[in-house]
């Protein structure tokens, strides 16, 4: 199911960003179906989600995120590496 593209929710808006991150503490699924439903998505929207996955401690997902995220920028990096746990085994 895809969102209708209004101004407020365009991809790169900061009320979809700030969305994401406001629900996923608590509603994944519901973070999951914005995200998926975006017809088009942003470097913005993907580094939200990527920091909602690190927000949640998820690190496994957040990693297989981040490897399926068309572009990387150094927020990117930065929210992958400050997610906590991600560092493990590292020497």
């Amino acid at each position: 199911m895809e969102f209708c593209c209004s101004t407020a929710l365009c991809p790169s808006s900061p009320s979809i960003c700030a969305l994401i991150l406001f629900l996923s503490s608590c509603r994944y699924n519901v973070t999951r179906w914005i995200f998926d439903g975006l017809p088009t998505r942003s470097v913005v929207t993907w580094n939200s989600f990527l920091a909602a996955l690190a927000h949640r401690r998820d690190v496994r997902t957040a990693r297989e995120f981040f490897v399926a995220m068309p572009v990387w920028d150094a927020r990117s990096w930065n929210t992958l590496l400050a997610t906590p746990g991600s560092s493990r085994g590292c020497a």
